[in-house]
């Protein structure tokens, strides 16, 4: 049997520590972990946020900071996990709205602008799609993979972020 050329096997442990804070605000509590399993230039060298959302008209605004879900001062690249996991908290009524945000490493995440060079992908498609399967939810603690490729043409810079989001919670 052959495997494909381009996989390649990771041993790594998860943070299944309870958190000892949590940032943001909301009703919904969730335990998030990182590991960065992009290939691609665009996505080397990074910094995850989450940004929460809310409705605003027809438009969605930023409800709230940013809440970092990388380390502090170190960049993630392909093969990096975050080694602690980060409590956030949510309002359940707007996390289907709530963004991952890459930027590079050392700038400020933003979402509009001409210097702007944050990437925002929605998560709630991800959970749509992959949730059941993997036992992913907006609720407990879980690990956000993330994944992307290269850019084709004028493409929204969004639309090359993947994420796999799977439940690490014990049974």
């Amino acid at each position: 049997m052959q495997v494909a050329p381009n996989l390649e096997l990771a041993d790594e442990d998860l943070d299944l520590r309870p958190p000892t804070s949590f940032s943001g605000t909301g009703d919904l509590s969730l335990t998030l972990q990182v590991v960065h399993l992009a290939a691609v230039a665009e996505l080397q060298n990074v910094d995850l946020y989450l940004q929460p959302m809310r409705g605003e008209g027809d438009a969605r605004v930023a409800d709230g900071d940013p809440i970092l879900l990388s380390e502090e001062g170190v960049g993630l690249s392909r093969g990096d996990i975050v080694a602690e996991a980060v409590g956030v908290r949510l309002a359940s009524e707007t996390a289907r709205d709530t963004l991952l945000l890459v930027v590079p490493h050392g700038t400020s995440p933003c979402l509009t602008g001409d210097a702007c060079a944050t990437i925002a992908a929605p998560i709630q498609p991800s959970l749509d799609r992959y949730g059941s399967a993997t036992g992913a939810a907006w609720a407990g603690h879980q690990v956000l993979a993330l994944f992307g490729r290269a850019p084709a043409g004028a493409e929204a810079p969004g639309s090359v972020v993947r994420l796999g989001i799977f439940d690490a919670s014990l049974p």
